[in-house]
């Protein structure tokens, strides 16, 4: 029982560290974002918590009905997630969309001028929607920290006390050897 058990967590442990690695190499590699969702505006396909993928894709090629990861108009430095329902490529070589959250009624009351060579486009959504959202800066760490540690201390906890009691034994040992001179 003991070994079944044992081989489980080392086969999660190992799942684990591979998905870490081939997301690591998708964000690295392949200019992949991964974004958690804040809002329902994009219901019923998208909902708050869940984690979309984005790939970058050359801009003069999106294309109507598509789902881009756009910034914000209001100059605050967040994104949003929102359908294209019009697209204009300007003289200049910049695009220029309408977007609209499924769940809205109306359009956005803006139109965004993409500038760049690329833009986000979205390709898949992970349904992470009963993952608490965890915060990007201080807390979102100490959350993560304290999560390691609760998955890390049960099965580090009995090993530990193992080696702390052999050490323990070699010590009591030790004392009962005469010292030579």
């Amino acid at each position: 029982m003991k070994k079944m058990k044992r081989l489980l967590i080392d086969s999660l442990f190992v799942l684990v560290a591979l998905a870490g690695l081939t997301l690591s190499y998708l964000v690295l590699g392949e200019n992949v974002q991964v974004v958690r969702v804040v809002s329902d505006s994009m219901a019923p396909a998208i909902h708050r918590g869940d984690s979309l993928i984005f790939k970058a894709e050359r801009t003069v090629d999106i294309e109507k009905g598509e789902i881009l990861l756009l910034p914000l108009v209001d100059g605050s430095g967040r994104s949003y997630v929102h359908r294209v329902i019009q697209k204009t490529i300007d003289p200049n070589s910049s695009v220029e969309v309408v977007t609209k959250g499924d769940a809205n009624p109306a359009v956005d009351s803006w139109k965004i001028k993409i500038t760049s060579e690329k833009v986000p486009v979205f390709v898949a959504t992970l349904p992470t929607s009963r993952v608490p959202l965890i915060p990007h800066d201080y807390r979102g760490f100490l959350f993560l920290l304290m999560a390691l540690l609760l998955v890390i201390t049960p099965v580090a906890w009995p090993k530990v006390r193992k080696r702390a009691a052999a050490i323990e034994q070699e010590i009591l040992l030790t004392k009962d050897l005469p010292l030579s001179e």
